[in-house]
């Protein structure tokens, strides 16, 4: 995700991932599901598109939200547009941009893309200390091509 580029190259703040960087001939599932354990955070980057996915719904919402539970990582929706995401399993987690309203419904886009930032890397640098190590472990979920 573009939008998490500055955090990662001139912050040091996190260590990203996505299922985009899932090399071919690597079992996906797998190590889909490798990434998740291994998340400090993970971001939904909800969308009509992305809850249709059995996938997601049915395994990594699943999990991700299981975990959050737990205490094992932190699991903050982004609301990218209205998708009817108020019923899902994860609509008790407070999301970005906060009172849940969709970046697509902001004009501009940018001044929520924005919001969304600082809100994160407040997040990323409140874990970085009370964890004590360098970098944040991110896992990006996401069904999407963004553009933003």
């Amino acid at each position: 995700m573009i939008r998490l580029k500055p955090m990662r190259e001139s912050a040091g703040l996190i260590e990203c991932w996505h299922d985009r960087l899932i090399t071919p001939g690597e079992e996906w599932d797998g190590e889909i599901k490798k990434q998740l354990e291994q998340a400090d955070v993970i971001l939904l980057l909800v969308s009509a598109q992305f809850l249709a996915s059995d996938y997601i719904r049915g395994v990594e919402i699943q999990r991700a939200v299981e975990l959050s539970n737990a205490g094992k990582a932190q699991v903050i929706p982004i609301i990218l547009e209205q998708c009817g995401w108020e019923k899902e399993v994860f609509c008790k987690l407070n999301g970005l941009p906060r009172k849940g309203k969709p970046i697509r419904d902001t004009k501009p886009q940018r001044n929520a893309w924005y919001e969304v930032e600082k809100e994160l890397r407040e997040v990323f640098e409140d874990l970085r200390r009370k964890r004590n190590h360098g970098f944040i472990r991110g896992r990006v979920e996401f069904l999407y091509d963004l553009k933003s």
